[in-house]
């Protein structure tokens, strides 16, 4: 499927008496999208003022089950074997939400408590950990921790910060005292005894991204003292903390039937209330507008005509791809095989495809692979992410889908991480003893030195090493250039769906042109000298001469581009609108000409890092 799946529109027009019924039965098709727009009547605003009450309590449960240590995402809600009449779901969210007041009686008292001492924990621990690091100082900074002139800053940096921070203060008082010590692999601990200078200091701080510790009230100044008393009371706070954790634990169980139903109501009453809160009020009667997958569309009809036989009229028309003038986009849904929809939380990062989009996953997942093993050739560094992607997708992510989501993109990426490294003949860089024995055995089983290999140390020529510097760039161009050109291929073939024919003659087709002047050369030659003599002449360089018709045409194509970019705005909008309407886009030619230029240079270059 290179395309969303086709929706349809559906319109019930039911009377009030049954929508509670209707609303059910549309929860329980599974597939069905009420509109984005808000309603209109009292039933909508009643159910719009519930949503935030019920959020809320379905909040404080998540909480009560990560305190009891029950995970919340094994609960799903199961479609109920029984229809509600009436004013059904108002009703049995007002009990849903009485239900949960009970329920708060009986956790809220332990988790406050748990909250509290985990408040406490986490502002001790870094104090802690700052004082063991300075416990060698047994003096009392009572004295200077805050005095009038001079006063003690106790500051957690990163370690490439220090000398920052130090010269800031230098500048504004030469008379000081610091102490660093080491906290951890990236931080370290400072010391700093000077005049005191609050307001700058809090400046100085923020811009180095470094913080101030304060010691409270009430506890000892002296590092040692407080070092030791820290330690004693963390302990203690674990330990009650655990305590309280295995009381939630048992509460839960006794009430595990009673919460589990709650909370899978409350989700329930949600997705309803949501629903609800997007009708229209037509007198005795409402409207209901959402959208339903085609491939849903009879299913979901059957399940509606018995749950509301003549009750209900319904309206159903497919939305096309090419249709213009609709009050909202449709939902986009599309399915993908199981294996690749890891990867569609890379994709998604950009936002999903909409209705009349390419679905791009299929492209990235074989262009983020590809791209990182290029970028960490390296069979050893390999070899330890799929120890780490296993790890994270057999352990931790048994109770984790994110985890193991991440266990699995880190799995692909690392076998390109191992055949990239193999092809380099490196592991753990080139020069360990495997490295070695893996370019012995190119040389002696296959007679060639391994193909994305680079020569280093005296065995190898400069010619040799320079070849192979120049095949990697070679083919992280061709890469590069075939990348950005299928991707601003797919963006035309969108506006072609989309029939939206300015953009296709203002961006899409002059950014081809462009990009396929780059891309072309890059596989009409087979030798990189020919390749920069073309860019040499189309970049229209004092001396340049064209290596053959391939370069003129690139050449043509590219000047073609940029002034299409340039006027291409102007000319639409001067025949749609007029010549004065046309000049004052003019300056948007000029950003994206240069625009255009910027994306031509640094997108392809980008490719060799």
């Amino acid at each position: 499927m290179l395309l969303p799946e086709r929706m349809v529109r559906i319109s019930m027009l039911i009377s009030k008496k049954d929508l509670d019924i209707a609303v059910q039965a549309l929860l329980d098709t599974g597939a069905f999208q009420p509109v984005s727009r808000i309603g209109e009547g009292k039933d909508v605003e009643r159910a719009r003022i519930m949503i935030p009450s019920v959020n809320e309590a379905i909040n404080r449960l998540e909480q009560y089950m990560q305190l009891s240590g029950y995970p919340s995402n094994v609960i799903s809600t199961s479609p109920s074997d029984h229809s509600v009449e009436g004013s059904g779901w108002f009703e049995i969210t007002v009990k849903l939400l009485e239900r949960v007041k009970d329920l708060d009686k009986r956790f809220d008292d332990i988790y406050r408590k748990a909250r509290d001492l985990q408040d406490k924990i986490s502002r001790l621990e870094p104090l802690g950990m700052a004082m063991n690091v300075l416990r060698e100082f047994d003096v009392d900074l009572n004295g200077i921790l805050d005095g009038d002139i001079l006063k003690a800053y106790l500051i957690i940096s990163p370690k490439d910060r220090v000398p920052r921070i130090l010269g800031a203060v230098e500048k504004r008082n030469k008379l000081y005292l610091a102490v660093e010590k080491e906290l951890d692999q990236d931080n370290s601990v400072l010391l700093i005894v000077t005049k005191r200078i609050d307001e700058e200091m809090g400046d100085i701080l923020r811009v180095e991204r470094a913080r101030e510790l304060e010691i409270p009230k009430g506890y000892p100044t002296n590092p040692r003292v407080l070092a030791d008393q820290i330690a004693k009371e963390l302990s203690e706070a674990r330990s009650e903390l655990n305590a309280i954790r295995e009381t939630a634990r048992k509460i839960f169980q006794e009430v595990s039937k009673e919460f589990i139903t709650t909370y899978a109501g409350l989700k329930t009453a949600r997705e309803a209330l949501h629903l609800i809160s997007r009708t229209k009020d037509k007198g005795r009667y409402s409207v209901i507008e959402g959208y339903i997958p085609k491939s849903r569309l009879e299913p979901s009809l059957k399940l509606l005509r018995e749950r509301l036989g003549d009750n209900a009229t319904i309206e159903v028309r497919e939305i096309g791809r090419l249709e213009k003038n609709l009050d909202e986009e449709p939902p986009s849904k599309y399915s993908i095989p199981k294996r690749l929809e890891v990867f569609k939380m890379v994709s998604e990062l950009y936002g999903p495809p909409s209705y009349r989009e390419v679905i791009p996953i299929y492209i990235t997942t074989i262009t983020f692979p590809l791209i990182f093993g290029l970028m960490f050739p390296d069979l050893g560094h390999g070899i330890v992410l799929l120890i780490a992607g296993l790890l994270f997708y057999k352990v931790i992510g048994r109770t984790n889908s994110s985890y193991k989501s991440l266990g699995e993109i880190v799995i692909y990426i690392s076998i390109a991480a191992i055949i990239t490294g193999l092809l380099s003949a490196e592991f753990f860089g080139p020069a360990t003893p495997v490295a070695k024995a893996l370019e012995h055995w190119y040389e002696e089983a296959l007679h060639m030195k391994p193909p994305l290999a680079i020569p280093i140390g005296g065995e190898a020529s400069q010619d040799a090493a320079r070849n192979a510097v120049i095949l990697l760039i070679f083919i992280s161009l061709r890469i590069g250039g075939a990348t950005l050109t299928a991707s601003t291929l797919l963006g035309l073939i969108n506006s072609m769906i989309e029939r939206d024919i300015e953009k296709m003659l203002v961006r899409d087709i002059p950014r081809l042109l462009l990009f396929l002047s780059i891309t072309i050369p890059l596989f009409a030659y087979q030798n990189i000298e020919a390749v920069g003599a073309t860019y040499y002449y189309i970049a229209s360089l004092p001396g340049a001469s064209p290596p053959g018709y391939i370069a003129e045409v690139a050449r043509i194509m590219l000047f073609i581009g940029l002034i299409w970019i340039l006027l291409g705005e102007v000319v639409i909008k001067s025949i749609e609108h007029g010549v004065r309407e046309g000049l004052r886009s003019i300056s948007n030619g000029f950003m994206e000409f240069f625009d255009g230029i910027l994306i031509l240079i640094g997108n392809t270059i980008s490719y060799l890092r």
